[in-house]
């Protein structure tokens, strides 16, 4: 993610939130997202039909 956001300049959005381990232990968990409008600018720029090539 790091490298996507620093070098390549990926919008990626990050929301960090206190999580409880099996054991009991805190840890916190990390959701990693694109704005909504990244994501239909790809799909609008070919991949919808990369993602359909790869599902055969």
């Amino acid at each position: 993610m790091r490298t996507l956001k620093r070098k390549y300049h990926w919008p990626i959005e990050t929301a960090s939130f206190p999580s409880n381990t099996a054991d009991g232990r805190a840890a916190w968990a990390t959701v990693y997202s694109l704005p909504p409008e990244v994501i239909a600018a790809a799909m609008d720029a070919g991949a919808r039909d990369w993602l359909k090539s790869r599902s055969m």
